[in-house]
């Protein structure tokens, strides 16, 4: 990976992505088991 411009960038940016990934993750979870009959 190349070097952020800033040297605190990179460091936000990671934790905020898998903090996306991991709600995604938690929403695709709860609507599969409030409603099957859609999956």
């Amino acid at each position: 990976m190349h070097a952020p411009s800033t040297g605190c960038e990179g460091d936000v940016i990671e934790p905020l992505f898998a903090l996306a990934v991991a709600a995604a993750l938690v929403v695709y979870l709860v609507v599969t088991l409030l409603r099957p009959e859609r999956f």
